[in-house]
């Protein structure tokens, strides 16, 4: 599974987004454009674009209370 995560990244050169250390793996979060994020550190455009839902029918896709 890390393996294709890897090779799919790298087939549109963004090898750099996943990182893969000893006893860890995680996306760096500071190399992607996201909505979320941008609205998590309060980024007024991304604030304005929030309408009340985010992405509701998928449980495991809430993060945080704000998005409720």
């Amino acid at each position: 599974m890390i393996a294709d995560i890897q090779a799919t990244l790298a087939s549109v050169h963004a090898s750099d987004v996943f990182v893969k250390r000893y006893n860890e793996c995680y996306v760096d979060i500071d190399k992607i454009d996201c909505d979320a994020y941008e609205y998590k550190r309060g980024n007024p455009d991304a604030i304005r674009m929030y309408l009340g839902e985010y992405m509701i029918q998928y449980p495991w896709a809430l993060f945080d209370s704000e998005f409720k």
